[in-house]
């Protein structure tokens, strides 16, 4: 479960991303040398990305892969705050 959770956060994390750069899917899914139908699903959560994908978006939206996974991790934690948070608040 905690698997399927992350693959949709870096799929979240990818589509805002590309928009911050102002790339449609198609376009982007050019850049990254990926097949639009692919990203979708990428962006979606719907596929485990492997390591050569992670780097292709990454390099697609000029950061490192250090950065992508930065950013991924920042986000997580982030989400882990509020979700302990809503707990202690009996939310």
């Amino acid at each position: 479960m905690e698997e399927e959770a992350l693959a949709r956060r870096f799929g979240t994390l990818i589509r805002r991303l590309r928009f911050a750069k102002g790339y449609s899917q198609e376009g982007f899914a050019q850049v990254c040398k990926l097949d639009r139908a692919h990203m979708g699903v990428i962006e979606r959560g719907e596929v485990y990305v492997t390591i050569r994908t992670a780097l292709r978006l990454a390099k697609g939206l000029d950061i490192t892969l250090s950065g992508l996974f930065l950013e991924l991790e920042r986000k997580y934690d982030n989400l882990e705050e509020d979700m302990e948070s809503s707990e202690d608040s009996g939310a």
